[in-house]
């Protein structure tokens, strides 16, 4: 059926992503489900329901450093009305996903306009890897230059790097390893997340932990900014962290040694000078407050 198959090939997309961040992959999930919604062929309402269960959990497990995916994709879950008929489900459903993407966008709006007063107006930042978010509080605090390691071993550095140059900040982009000699001209790292532990930690891209223990030696700020979105409410509620692996070949195919490729790290809490989210600086027990709230939308995807 046109509609499955269809599906399919967007959800194998998500999963096998090396390019795009968190926020921008979650909201092509949320685009899947207005595909499946309407497209999905269903007998009456609680198989469509079903039907667009099954796939979410499959699109949430098939990227699990990824928070965004799974709460944003339980928020549109728990949102679809009982008791709908077949086609005012799939008209809920598509409303639902788009007034997600569209509540995203406002948030990322609020947290720029946070960091702004976080942050100041700092002449330098360093930052890591490929993140939207980072990119437009650098450009909403008027940092002139840039220091943006690579990202092995894909790049996504480079993305950032380019972008930020297109827009007429001062970019310098470094291998990964060379974070500590070049932090020192530094007024703040700030970076991205993945996923924000319920400690106060996050995950982000491989590498971020080398910039944070760059930055604490060196005495520069480091600050994470990333919506709630990425509030890792399964962790609050005991799941261990899972750190996606991809293929070893991308870093290299040598003779008798083993190599490997974790895409993603944890960064612990106490390397954290502030998270900055749509809803202001937050501290190790506002984290936990919001993932007690968030646990409400999060949990039935999983019943």
């Amino acid at each position: 059926m046109s509609g499955i198959y269809d599906a399919e090939k967007l959800i194998q997309s998500i999963a096998m992503d090396r390019y795009h961040g968190a926020e921008w992959l979650s909201n092509a999930a949320l685009g899947t489900m207005i595909a499946i919604a309407l497209n999905a062929s269903a007998d009456d309402a609680d198989e469509l329901r079903e039907t667009l269960k099954s796939y979410a959990r499959r699109i949430a497990e098939s990227r699990p450093s990824m928070t965004p995916i799974t709460n944003k994709l339980g928020m549109f879950y728990s949102r679809l009305p009982e008791g709908a008929a077949l086609n005012e489900l799939r008209a809920a459903a598509t409303k639902s996903a788009s007034m997600i993407i569209k509540e995203s966008r406002k948030d990322r709006s609020r947290l720029v306009e946070n960091a702004k007063s976080v942050l100041g107006e700092p002449e330098t930042v360093f930052t890591i890897s490929d993140s939207s978010t980072v990119a437009d509080v650098v450009l909403g605090v008027g940092a002139k230059n840039v220091v943006v390691t690579e990202s092995r071993p894909q790049m996504e550095g480079r993305n950032l790097a380019e972008r930020l140059a297109g827009e007429g900040v001062n970019v310098l982009l470094v291998v990964d390893a060379a974070a500590a000699m070049f932090m020192e001209s530094a007024d703040v790292a700030v970076v991205g997340a993945d996923s924000v532990l319920y400690d106060g930690g996050f995950v982000n891209k491989v590498g971020t932990r080398t910039v944070a223990l760059a930055a604490r030696d060196q005495g520069v700020p480091f600050y994470v900014v990333c919506s709630t979105s990425k509030f890792n409410v399964m962790n609050y509620l005991g799941r261990g962290v899972e750190l996606e692996e991809k293929d070893p070949a991308e870093v290299a195919e040598l003779e008798g040694v083993n190599v490997r490729n974790p895409y993603f790290e944890v960064v612990p809490g106490r390397l954290v000078t502030g998270i900055i989210t749509e809803m202001g600086v937050m501290e190790p027990l506002d984290i936990r407050r919001r993932m007690e709230e968030m646990r409400k939308q999060v949990e039935p995807l999983y019943r």
